[in-house]
């Protein structure tokens, strides 16, 4: 029956389970979830309470995005986190190639 269960539902089950230092979340290509909608929720308002939640007092989350979008920053905000985004080339080192962006919320 684990097998079956959505990684929406498995992510959820573990940020409820403890109170972590660090949070890295790389699911379906960053918060807007447009390759798996039923990911949305891990990013929608209640998920980035539970996002906040899970967090240790000095914790950290990081979320992957193989977009930029202020919106999501903003979520992190009102969940209470200290947020910024922080844009990366996907190969280290190098001036060329794609960029992506890390959320970083901070409890």
């Amino acid at each position: 029956a684990g097998a079956l269960r959505s990684v929406r539902e498995r992510v959820a089950d573990l940020l409820e389970a403890e109170a972590w230092d660090a949070v890295l979340l790389d699911v379906d290509n960053g918060p807007d979830a447009f390759t798996t909608a039923a990911n949305a929720s891990l990013y929608d308002d209640a998920g980035t309470r539970r996002l906040a939640r899970a967090l240790a007092p000095s914790g950290v989350v990081v979320v992957w995005s193989a977009s930029p979008g202020p919106t999501f920053e903003r979520r992190l905000r009102r969940a209470g986190l200290r947020a910024r985004s922080l844009s990366v080339r996907a190969r280290a080192g190098s001036s060329r190639g794609a960029r992506h962006t890390l959320f970083i919320g901070r409890a």
